[in-house]
């Protein structure tokens, strides 16, 4: 917290600007004025009327598209995580983006492909380690051929004198 003059704290955070009457944050705003763009007022759809529920549902927003602004490939888990929830939170708003469609697929499909690759790496690391052990019993059974094998043929040996 920061002092003012007066005594009073003020919280200190990211710099926040106008978009279109709601205050949000510098590095959000320009991503917002894209869907501005493609969707108009869309605010305007929300069931909530009061700004600073708006304005955080537009913050929430301009969280996912900046991480939605990465290659697909750098984005985390945890921010796929975090999409889908504000993505579900905005919905519950009424902030229906047609815009934002393919974006909302595309995590969801993303975040079950991964969660399914590391399903199947946990089998395949169980499979390795099976397979590793029935070559170390496949090696443990060859050497014991081997050693009866010598016998054997020792036996034999002895035996044609």
């Amino acid at each position: 917290m920061k002092s003012s003059k007066a005594g009073a704290a003020t919280p200190v955070g990211p710099a926040m600007v106008d978009f279109h009457g709601f205050l949000v944050s510098v590095q959000h705003k320009k991503y917002l004025e894209r869907v501005y763009k493609k969707e108009g007022e869309f605010w305007n759809r929300s069931r909530f009327k009061s700004k600073e529920v708006i304005s955080g549902a537009l913050e929430c927003l301009g969280r996912i598209l900046v991480i939605a602004h990465s290659p697909w490939s750098q984005i985390s888990g945890a921010e796929l995580k975090e999409m889908v929830t504000g993505l579900d939170d905005i919905a519950e708003t009424g902030l229906v983006l047609t815009c934002l469609a393919s974006c909302t697929s595309n995590v969801r499909a993303i975040l079950k492909m991964r969660e399914h690759r590391l399903q199947i790496e946990a089998k395949l690391k169980e499979a390795n380690n099976k397979f590793d052990a029935s070559n170390t019993k496949l090696y443990l059974l060859k050497q014991k051929h081997l050693e009866l094998r010598k016998q054997l043929d020792n036996i034999h040996h002895l035996s044609m004198k």
